[in-house]
Formats: structure tokens, sequence, C-alpha cells
């Protein structure tokens, strides 16, 4: 219904729709969704700069784009497409939900736009350290990394947590507590 603001972007020839529910009584707000996505192949030329999340208003109706990340793209194409096997392509995307207690609300995933320019969103990630060694952090965690291997030293659990996860060896296994 475009005559009725239908279309977020008309640039964006596809999307697909998520309902996400919540029912335990508890507001999600930044809460983290991972989706996979399939569409026919022949519909998008790179899906992971392609792709993007329209939050839609359940009071107002208005959509708008919020920050996104479609990842681990593939294409599945068989020798002998027919009206049962067209060739697919699949990605994950991944998005922050913010839905009210005890209600809906509807996601749109929109894609098939071959000009559509790399998404770039402000994010909070931060970066610093050398070599190995760095740390890792956001609103959510805070991760160090050891300076010698890379593996995980510890983790910090924000979100109102705050607790500091530490990995220690236990036999031949590193172990967090």
């Amino acid at each position: 219904a475009p005559a009725q603001g239908g279309l977020w972007n008309p640039d964006w020839q596809y999307y697909t729709g998520v309902v996400l529910r919540e029912n335990t009584g508890l507001a999600r707000l930044r809460e983290p969704v991972h989706v996979t996505l399939a569409v026919y192949a022949d519909r998008v030329t790179d899906i992971e700069r392609e792709a993007r999340v329209v939050e839609i208003d359940p009071d107002s109706g208005v959509a708008t784009e919020i920050p996104s990340q479609a990842y681990h793209a593939s294409t599945w194409a068989t020798k002998k497409p027919d009206q049962y096997r067209q060739p697919t392509t699949t990605c994950e995307v991944a998005f922050l939900a913010d839905v009210p207690a005890e209600s809906e609300k509807v996601y749109l995933i929109f894609y098939g736009n071959p000009k559509a320019p790399a998404p770039t969103y402000p994010s909070d990630l931060q970066v610093s350290g050398q070599g190995l060694g760095l740390t890792v952090e956001n609103a959510f965690y805070k991760m160090q990394f050891q300076d010698t291997g890379g593996s995980i030293d510890s983790i910090q659990m924000k979100m109102g947590v705050d607790e500091v996860f530490e990995r220690f060896w236990s036999g031949n296994a590193a172990v967090f507590g």
C-alpha cells in the first residue's frame, strides 16, 4: 500500500516479516535477536550489504530502520532449477529488539537493492591494546584477551549484573568461574 505509507524505502524491492512476541511479562529492551533469512538468489546481489531491518511502531505504524548486521551469507544453486528447487541465498541477521511486556512487534527485513551502500551504524564497540592482548568492550560486555595466545582471560558481564568471569586452568582445560 505505497499510497498509505506501506513502503519503508522504494529502493528496496523485497522484504520479509518477523513478529516477535513477549509472553513472560518482561519488557524486552535491546534484546539480541538472530534470524536466519533465506531468499531467492536472483533477488539479491550482496545480501550482507543490502539487508536492512526496519522496526514498525505498533501504535503509529511508523517504520524506522534500526542497526543490524547480516553475516555468514551463502548461496545454494541447483543445476536444474524448477518450481520446487530455486537457487537460494541464506544469511544470519542480528539486531537488538524492543518489545513491550506481553505484546508483540513487527520487524521487516528488506533486501533487493543492488545499489545499496554498505550500512553504517553508530556503535559503542571499543577495541584497545596491542597484538593479541586486546580489550574489547561495549555496553554489554568487556572481554580481555591473553597477550601471549589471544585466548579470553576474562569476561565482564555488564547489563546490571557487573559480574566478572575469569579464566583459570583445571587439568587440560581452561574454565571460566
